[in-house]
């Protein structure tokens, strides 16, 4: 590559584009509180060769840095390799957005020997791909602002009704729980509708998110009323949830919610 105002080659593009470079990365996460049963697949520009290095690759994540990954090679073939994840230093687990390139100390090379020797070289974002995980839902009555339990934070708005609270049936790292969307709409017996959540009803129906022990769980709570917050009468209502996971599959949850007004 010729520099355009001096015309002088461009040592460090000449000597990546000779190299394999990475060109897809996914990180396929069993259990979200360990790395120790997680596995990584790159693909790469070329045919490589065996990987000896247990740190062939630098990651990094806007806000902290270059962090590092120690692996065992699984199997290889042509452009694709499999590791398994040992260790990650500096960090938990990788997240949606943190990048991977090549560690240019590891000596990494193609098929026909070329390493690749230029520590910025090509840089990708990593897919995380997470365990599948579904929300338990139970529902709570709610007294005079009274918490329940009493780690919930919940919103003073609504001092009385009813909480819902969605929470993982396995541990899920907040940043993961925080990018689920969840819809509310409630029918009355005979299904007519009465209120659902967003928009100008949120002063009486609100979604949020609450810290319980170590788990951070989407907390729901109905003032009891319609949309127009008129109190509703005693008995059991129909709650119609739409829950978005993070990778877009969306799922209908169907509870009936009993109110002691």
């Amino acid at each position: 590559m010729k520099n355009s105002e001096s015309g002088a080659t461009d040592i460090n593009s000449a000597i990546d584009s000779a190299a394999p470079v990475i060109t897809n990365a996914a990180y396929f996460s069993n259990e979200f509180d360990k790395p120790s049963n997680d596995s990584l697949s790159l693909s790469f520009s070329e045919d490589i060769s065996a990987i000896t290095s247990t740190e062939p690759f630098v990651f990094n994540r806007v806000g902290v840095g270059d962090y590092s990954m120690n692996l065992s090679l699984k199997r290889y073939s042509g452009n694709i390799a499999f590791f398994k994840v040992n260790s990650i230093d500096k960090v938990t687990l990788p997240v949606e957005n943190d990048s991977v390139r090549i560690n240019f100390t590891a000596s990494l090379s193609d098929s026909k020997g070329n390493s690749q020797s230029v520590d910025l070289n090509k840089k990708v974002k990593l897919k995380i791909i997470h365990p599948p995980f579904v929300l338990e839902c139970a529902i709570l009555p709610l007294v005079n602002g009274e918490e329940f339990p009493s780690e919930l934070k919940i919103n003073s708005k609504i001092p009385t009704g009813t909480v819902i609270t969605l929470k993982p049936n396995i541990f899920v790292p907040d940043e993961v729980i925080k990018q689920v969307k969840c819809k509310l709409n409630i029918y009355d017996a005979v299904g007519n509708f009465l209120i659902a959540s967003g928009g100008s009803d949120d002063d009486y129906l609100s979604v949020s998110t609450s810290k319980v022990g170590d788990r951070t769980e989407i907390v729901i709570q109905w003032g009891c009323t319609n949309r127009r917050g008129r109190q509703v009468g005693k008995g059991e209502y129909l709650g119609l949830f739409e829950i978005t996971y993070p990778d877009g599959e969306v799922s209908i949850l169907k509870k009936f919610i009993s109110t002691k007004q």
